[in-house]
């Protein structure tokens, strides 16, 4: 549940900084690695939403999810960036309104098929 906590306080951040900025915005947060193991970011990567990538002795350890469109989770490399996860999105400069979710249901249940 902390985990969750942080990653919910995380994300609010990201979206509050991208909301800020003009046009879509990329943003990132880091959070310590130890808090964001390699079997939790891959149980939060499902294929339909990402693609993960585990570590390897030939990738000094680095594991993550490459979010689908843009954005990710990267954990772990060399330097000081061996104890970090940086999480990253593209943050559009305004959440879209109810009307609007609602008119790109019909239109993405029409390509799924």
């Amino acid at each position: 549940m902390k985990n969750f906590t942080t990653l919910l306080v995380a994300t609010g951040a990201v979206l509050f900084v991208g909301l800020a900025l003009p046009g879509n915005a990329k943003a990132a947060v880091k959070i310590p690695k130890s808090q964001y193991t390699e079997s939790q970011v891959k149980a939060d990567c499902p294929a339909s939403f990402g693609t993960f990538f585990p570590s390897t002795s030939n990738n000094d350890g680095v594991y993550g999810c490459l979010y689908n469109g843009s954005g990710g989770v990267t954990c772990g490399g060399v330097g000081k960036y061996s104890d970090t996860c940086t999480i990253s999105f593209t943050v559009p400069k305004r959440l879209p309104t109810q009307a609007e979710l609602q008119e790109e249901k019909p239109a993405q249940s029409k390509t799924s098929k």
